[in-house]
């Protein structure tokens, strides 16, 4: 193992020649597979500093866009705050477009490379701060909620004894300022923002499911009404259709009661009495008749 290496240059000076690089994101205490056996930790911690403005002034160089380089730089900090991969990435991408001129046109290609649906999916950095904060062996809920706060800019002070404030600084999606954690950068603000954080926050599943259940019986219920309400307006027309039916046959029935009295009277003044007596007699008064 590494560790008897280590120990072995003690008494044999030709261990000193022997240097191991592990290349990783860690915490040294990640290292010590049974802090029983090796609790003395020869492992030592080095951060990955964030690009400064001053060494931004060679990223412009790279990009090659002339007198605009520092701006075309500038605006790229803007998004990344210096994360070296996002930075680099973004930059070389620039590099190779000779479209890019302008901070609009860096905005709409930090979208396209980070902020849209897809690129969340499939960019390997965005993955990784993903994967490490939602797999990681902490309480989910209480990481998901520290990082709430910082999200919101609440006060919370940097403490690296805590194994959930050390996911979140190994993640990448917080940096310290002043004591203090902050989100790192924009491109992640965006991203894994307040949606991101009630998304996964454990029984964020059980509760979409009651969501859809409710929408299914509101659904169901909607359908429900607007099936009654036709099946009501078709008896509703119906009955109305009826009842204009039977006004229309009595008032048939009138109009030929009416008729046949005429004609029963004009053949009584022609003399006709048999035709009168039958025209007479067939329209006797009933009941139907109005």
């Amino acid at each position: 193992s590494i560790r008897e290496f280590h120990n072995s240059r003690s008494i044999n000076a030709d261990s000193e020649k022997i240097t191991f690089c592990l290349l990783g994101v860690a915490a040294p205490a990640d290292l010590i597979s049974n802090p029983l056996i090796t609790p003395f930790n020869i492992g030592r911690r080095i951060e990955l500093k964030d690009f400064t403005d001053a060494q931004s002034e060679q990223l412009a160089e790279g990009v090659n866009k002339g007198d605009r380089s520092l701006e075309i730089v500038g605006r790229v900090l803007h998004w990344t705050g210096g994360h070296p991969y996002l930075t680099q990435k973004m930059c070389q991408s620039i590099s190779s477009k000779d479209e890019i001129r302008t901070v609009t046109q860096v905005d709409d290609l930090c979208h396209k490379m980070f902020l849209s649906s897809q690129a969340r999916d499939k960019d390997i950095n965005l993955s990784f701060v993903r994967d490490r904060m939602l797999k990681s062996d902490d309480d989910i809920a209480t990481l998901l909620d520290i990082y709430s706060r910082v999200y919101k800019d609440l006060h919370v002070p940097a403490n690296e004894k805590n194994p959930v404030f050390d996911t979140l600084i190994l993640s990448g999606i917080v940096r310290i300022d002043d004591g203090e954690f902050r989100i790192s950068n924009r491109i992640y603000r965006h991203v894994f923002d307040k949606g991101w954080v009630v998304e996964h926050m454990p029984g964020a599943e059980l509760r979409r499911q009651k969501r859809e259940f409710w929408r299914g019986v509101i659904r169901t219920a909607a359908v429900a009404v607007i099936v009654i309400g036709v099946i009501a307006g078709l008896a509703v027309y119906s009955i109305v259709q009826r009842e204009r039916a039977l006004r229309g046959e009595l008032l048939a029935k009138q109009y030929l009661y009416d008729a046949e009295i005429n004609l029963a009277s004009k053949a009584l003044e022609d003399g006709n009495l048999g035709r009168s007596y039958e025209l007479l007699e067939k329209n006797k008064p009933r009941d139907d008749v109005v």
